[in-house]
């Protein structure tokens, strides 16, 4: 779909906050939490999140992180320079 040939133009957006972490915890979660950084960060278990509000209606959903090891991963950040290509995902907000 193209926006603007409908007349609609979004040219002003502005992330949360610096570094980006938190503005992507506050799109998925309504809330930034307090993050102000790029580090590791758990938020509030009970946190009802975009993902909740879809699943709700029956809306499936997908995220998609090229070379992610797997759903949820927390293991140790790479820098992507392993030699036989596995685990090359780098987890940017370390």
């Amino acid at each position: 779909m193209d926006l603007k040939r409908q007349g609609i133009l979004l040219n002003r957006y502005y992330a949360h906050t610096h570094p980006s972490q938190p503005n992507y915890l506050a799109a998925i979660g309504g809330d930034y939490f307090g993050c102000n950084h790029d580090d590791f960060v758990r938020i509030p278990e009970k946190v009802f999140t975009v993902a909740d509000l879809l699943e709700s209606k029956d809306v499936s959903w997908g995220a998609y992180m090229e070379d992610m090891p797997g759903p949820g991963f927390m293991g140790n950040y790479s820098d992507g320079s392993t030699k036989n290509g596995a685990w090359d995902y780098v987890r940017k907000h370390k």
